[in-house]
């Protein structure tokens, strides 16, 4: 099951612009979990997008406090700001992408298993 989550992102991250993808339909396919600790599998999440102007996300735990945030060059890897591994539970995710000048804000859950 990891193994095809991995396979998902890898295929997300490197496919968005040549399969001409809605920024809509390509977060649908955003993975909905992931597994971080250093096993070097399934240890990331998160979108690189192409051909946008600007793209900032936000993770925030399920009491609204902010766990971490990147650009369109960074993942999210499972740690905090402060730089401690998030435990297993469901995040918050809030990404805002400015494309040919007009702004659109996807909202969605990502969950941290162990």
């Amino acid at each position: 099951m990891f193994k095809y989550h991995f396979l998902i992102l890898f295929w997300l991250l490197f496919s968005f612009t040549s399969h001409g993808q809605t920024l809509e339909e390509y977060f649908e396919e955003l993975p909905r979990q992931f597994s971080p600790g250093g096993n070097g599998v399934n240890d990331t999440w998160g979108k690189y997008i192409n051909d946008v102007e600007k793209v900032n996300f936000k993770i925030y735990s399920r009491w609204g406090t902010l766990i971490s945030e990147g650009d369109n060059n960074t993942t999210w890897n499972g740690y905090t700001l402060s730089g401690d591994l998030c435990p297993q539970g469901v995040y918050i995710y809030i990404f805002n992408i400015v494309k040919n000048g007009e702004t659109k804000i996807f909202k969605g859950t990502v969950e941290i298993i162990k």
